[in-house]
């Protein structure tokens, strides 16, 4: 992973070490003015509330909200008081909700250094149809910053809510593999900005209470072991989190790759796995005490593209090369070239993923057919390799893997918006009174997820976006 340290600071090192690169990508998504209420016209609707689509209707946003949904009448009958957006043949459903992003981090594998850009990786998930974003761990200052220049309207981004640092034990992970994998100086700087670092109980609480009066919506502890030697949170820590966020009504998340990982957070009561179990196999007795969890966002792409890296296959997706830069995009497709550069045993995880490849598939199966809450999440711009433009990716594995297309969809709509916020959530459905933040799709994603990354429009806050497509 990467941290956001000081911009000015960063910049600084950019121009004494050339190595350090900058995003160089042109501006992704515009605003468009319209003091006219929009209708989208004659689309067959995906509400984020059923199974199925509405079929021949009118949908109508006023400001940031949606005003009225309603069987389609002649165009001719708006008149001019309306914008008018044909969908005929189109799906309109809720703007998507990225479950696991990190605007204020970097994708760029770790042998090209990259300067983070939270403003590129926030136009990159709008441009992706993701009008919501939950960060599980980040500088909170930064986050916080920039959280409130979006309310503002002083910067274009999805709706974004964040936990904070990550809450891991002394030279846990994350900090195990920040010490082999970054330079001397940025690893200074991402274990002071990234990660909260504790030794007992207290400690843990204390990190929480500090990430909550940042701003924090939710926590995340890390709860996992990489290498196989890292210490991790013991069960009186996560406890210790976990009841002091339970009492101030927030959630808490957890970061794990094992059974013994899943299991020990779940013990420890947390709400959520972010991450599915991906290095051995969950048998139904371990399922029966997952049961108990509110949800599990598996985030399946990503650790495919760590396979890739390591077979020298990795192929990006038409959207990944319109929103990343070339450099980065060249990086990764000749990942080969460094493996002599990863620590062994950032490698053994890896083979070990790929032993896994299809059981941690048949685990996500497991979790969803116990009735299980999966939502969709990307882990954007927090592992090597992963972006925003990744979500249609990972909706596709996630269908691919066995869940219906309608639950997938569902996962990246309504029901994270019901997760973090419950039947008080303003976004993830196209509900009358709710948020005006919307995706137009050229196809049906019901029959087809790979409609989700056919996009035809995005509407975020009520605003239309334009899509700048021309790389």
């Amino acid at each position: 992973m990467r941290s956001l340290p000081g911009r000015l600071f960063l910049l600084s090192l950019s121009l004494l070490f050339s190595c350090v690169h900058s995003v160089n990508v042109r501006q992704l998504v515009t605003a468009i003015p319209e003091a006219r209420d929009i209708v989208f016209h004659d689309v067959s609707v995906f509400t984020g509330t059923s199974r199925e689509l509405e079929l021949h209707q009118d949908v109508r946003t006023h400001a940031d909200s949606i005003v009225s949904i309603a069987p389609t009448i002649p165009a001719a009958e708006w008149g001019a008081t309306v914008r008018l957006i044909e969908g005929a043949g189109k799906t309109l459903m809720p703007g998507l909700v990225d479950a696991h992003g990190h605007p204020t981090a970097t994708g760029a594998p770790y042998y090209y250094l990259e300067m983070p850009s939270p403003e590129h990786n926030l136009e990159a998930h709008l441009y992706s149809g993701v009008t919501t974003v939950f960060e599980p761990g980040g500088d909170p200052e930064v986050e916080q910053a920039l959280v409130k220049k979006i309310a503002a309207g002083e910067l274009l981004g999805p709706r974004w809510f964040y936990a904070g640092r990550f809450i891991t034990r002394t030279d846990g992970y994350p900090v195990s593999m920040m010490d082999q994998l970054l330079p001397p100086i940025l690893k200074g700087i991402a274990k002071g900005n990234y990660v909260a670092q504790v030794n007992n109980a207290e400690e843990a609480v204390a990190a929480a209470k500090k990430n909550l009066e940042m701003g924090a919506t939710f926590l995340k502890v890390d709860v996992t072991q990489l290498p196989a030697t890292a210490p991790r949170l013991s069960l009186e820590e996560i406890q210790a989190v976990t009841t002091f966020a339970h009492s101030k009504h927030v959630l808490v998340v957890a970061h794990v790759d094992s059974a013994e990982d899943a299991l020990l957070a779940t013990r420890g009561g947390v709400d959520a796995l972010w991450h599915n179990v991906q290095l051995d196999a969950l048998t139904d007795d371990q399922v029966s005490i997952l049961k108990s969890l509110k949800a599990v966002a598996p985030t399946l792409h990503p650790f495919d593209v760590f396979e890739q890296f390591v077979d020298g296959t990795f192929v990006a997706s038409p959207m990944l090369e319109q929103t990343e830069s070339p450099g980065v995009l060249k990086a990764m497709k000749e990942s080969g070239q460094h493996l002599k550069e990863t620590p062994p045993e950032l490698l053994a995880w890896i083979e070990a993923l790929k032993k896994n490849q299809v059981g941690r598939r048949a685990n996500l199966k497991k979790l969803s057919d116990a009735g299980i809450t999966i939502l969709v999440g990307t882990d954007a711009n927090g592992s090597d390799g992963s972006f925003p433009a990744h979500m249609s990716e990972e909706m596709q594995a996630l269908s691919k893997a066995g869940m219906s297309n309608a639950d997938v969809l569902l996962g990246a709509t309504s029901r994270p918006a019901t997760f973090m916020f419950g039947e008080a959530a303003d976004f993830g459905s196209v509900v009358v009174g709710k948020r005006a933040d919307l995706l137009l799709l050229d196809g049906n994603p019901l029959e087809d997820m790979a409609a989700t990354s056919k996009i035809a429009n995005v509407m975020s806050h009520g605003k239309l976006l334009e899509r700048n497509t021309t790389p």
